[in-house]
């Protein structure tokens, strides 16, 4: 999937097919060390705006039926640097996958 942010604006779409969607201003949170949040339909999405750059970190819930709560789910966790500019388009792919392991987020795989 493919986002597209806005960070002056705080503001957050995503694509599907050819359209862009925005994220309502609703499903906006603050997160850890200030971080801008989006809550999604699968899962989340949080922005830390730095000097020169920006950190993203994804959470993406996939499950037959989401509504279910007993309904088994993957959840897949990616972290992503992006060049700190007014809008950019950027999607998530398997080298930004990351895993928490004692305590710290590596890339998943690294450790193996």
């Amino acid at each position: 999937m493919k986002f597209k942010y806005n960070y002056p604006n705080n503001t957050l779409s995503y694509q599907k097919h050819e359209l862009w969607y925005q994220i309502a201003e609703t499903e906006t949170f603050t997160g850890n060390f200030e971080a801008r949040g989006f809550n999604l339909t699968n899962g989340w999405i949080t922005f830390q705006v730095y000097e020169k750059q920006i950190k993203v970190f994804y959470k993406q819930i996939k499950a037959d039926n989401l509504a279910n709560f007993w309904e088994p789910q993957t959840i897949t966790y990616y972290r992503k640097y992006l060049p700190k500019e007014e809008e950019i388009i950027f999607e998530f792919s398997a080298p930004d996958e990351v895993e928490k392991i004692n305590n710290k987020w590596v890339r998943k795989g690294a450790n193996q």
